[in-house]
């Protein structure tokens, strides 16, 4: 759940995917040492001690605008480099906003 359509079924064709509430689980050290890369959609917090526990970790990516929920220069320094999608919502939100102002003009909600 939670991944971009479509997304789940390419990377499965590539990688072994593994939520992060089941790798964390103390009794699945062994997948856990696999890990090497962490695709975040939301804002789960993601630090150096998150990533302490994953050996093998490389990237974390996260699918959003902000990075504030992530420790970057953290991570940077330990090795795991870090991307995002700046801006991926802009044109979403001003065309949301423009919908609104039209919707208000024209009283919708009262229609």
């Amino acid at each position: 759940g939670g991944l971009p359509f479509g997304a789940r079924e390419l990377w499965e064709r590539q990688f072994e995917l593994v939520s992060m509430e089941t790798a964390l689980k103390e009794e699945n050290g062994t997948i856990r040492s696999k890990i090497v890369g962490i695709v975040n959609f939301g804002h789960n917090k993601i630090d150096e001690k998150l990533c302490s526990k994953l050996p093998s970790l490389k990237v974390v990516s996260n699918i959003g605008a902000g990075v504030d929920h992530i420790a970057v220069e953290e991570l940077r320094r330990a090795g795991i480099n870090v991307g995002h999608t700046p801006g991926i919502l802009s044109e979403t939100t001003a065309e949301l906003a423009f919908a609104l102002m039209i919707a208000s003009c024209r009283r919708l909600a009262q229609a």
